[in-house]
């Protein structure tokens, strides 16, 4: 996923919670029914909104897919620790964790797996790429409509939904218990701005093969048949974004984050309309392993789209933005991602420039 540096430290106490304290926690837990978001306010404004829930629940395979409620006003915010805590709890007698991560002066809450290689390194893969924190604070302003897709367990989510709480959020994820630690993450931290969905996008609607990966929650993806390596283990649900957004009634969009491993090309062609009627900017990993062996794409054909379809493209190099310009930038870009940086960039795609 695209990452961004946050500081973090285990604690010295027991971070398994007491049978009856479990008990009590599992308490809070019900089948939530699928979650929609709510229709955009009438006046017009682009103010925080509460959660909505339809009338009729349906049954996740892991039997809790969120909390029921959401939770008392965040303790952790605005702490006055010096030092960042990362506070590891199971919480029931599955497999549900939590991590504390501090973030500026928020602590956000984010849950995943217990195994799961991209949940147990989510403190520490994420200290080497500041791309995401430099545009949030060069590039982006609240009160603006944005989507995670391909949000898995709400990082990213977390992260936009505090540092902007005027602005709108939907997060996709269509792996079901992903799901669940994405609908985990944005209760906890009282996200009323985000709202998520269980839905894969693509270029058409209707339903593709996808890869559960067991111990790596990053490595989930669309499989479709003939075209990914390695198969798939379930079906999920695949809309367009055009057609997502015009039957939600979505008013607008600025901001897209957008990491589907290696699915991307399609993503965006699915969004044809809303790119050019919007003008939104595009956050993305670039991972050229991901587009060859599961999108059956040449990584020069997402580049090529990005720079015929956004008038500013960005790598980031030494700490701040480099744009790719000309063929020649374009050739350089290719070979530090396949040689030197392993195949994963972040690029920014935007039409205004970006001023430092």
């Amino acid at each position: 996923m695209p990452q961004c540096a946050l500081r973090s430290t285990l604690p010295s106490h027991n971070s398994r919670l007491s049978k009856n304290q479990s008990s009590q926690r599992r308490n809070f837990y019900i089948e939530r029914p699928y979650w929609k978001a709510p229709p955009p306010p009438p006046d017009g404004s682009h103010g925080t909104r509460e959660i909505t829930e339809p009338s009729q629940p349906i049954h996740p395979p892991n039997k809790r897919q969120s909390a029921s409620k959401e939770v008392a006003s965040d303790p952790f915010r605005h702490s006055a620790h010096s030092n960042t805590k990362i506070c590891i709890h199971t919480l029931t007698e599955d497999t549900l964790d939590l991590k504390i991560i501090e973030y500026r002066d928020h602590f956000l809450k984010i849950y995943g797996r217990t195994g799961d290689l991209y949940f147990n390194d989510i403190d520490t893969g994420i200290q080497t790429n500041n791309f995401l924190l430099y545009i949030i604070d060069n590039h982006l302003n609240d009160q603006m409509y944005g989507l995670d897709i391909g949000a898995n367990i709400g990082l990213t989510t977390a992260i936009l939904g505090k540092s902007f709480p005027g602005s709108s959020f939907l997060s996709f994820e269509p792996d079901p218990q992903t799901f669940g630690f994405l609908q985990e993450t944005i209760v906890a931290n009282n996200l009323s701005n985000c709202t998520p969905y269980q839905l894969a996008l693509g270029d058409r609607a209707g339903e593709l093969t996808f890869m559960s990966d067991p111990n790596d929650s990053s490595g989930n993806r669309l499989a479709p048949s003939g075209t990914a390596l390695g198969g798939g283990n379930r079906t999920v649900k695949v809309d367009r974004l055009d057609d997502f957004l015009s039957q939600e009634g979505f008013p607008r969009v600025d901001f897209i984050k957008l990491d589907v491993e290696g699915y991307e090309i399609e993503v965006l062609r699915g969004a044809t309309k809303t790119l050019h009627t919007f003008r939104p900017s595009v956050y993305l990993e670039f991972n050229s392993f991901t587009l060859i062996t599961f999108g059956n794409h040449n990584p020069r054909e997402l580049l090529d789209y990005l720079r015929q379809n956004f008038p500013y493209v960005y790598r980031f190099k030494e700490g701040a933005p480099l744009p790719i310009q000309n063929n020649q930038d374009e050739m350089d870009f290719i070979h530090t991602n396949l040689v030197h940086h392993g195949c994963v960039d972040d690029l920014y795609c935007t039409h205004t420039p970006i001023m430092a």
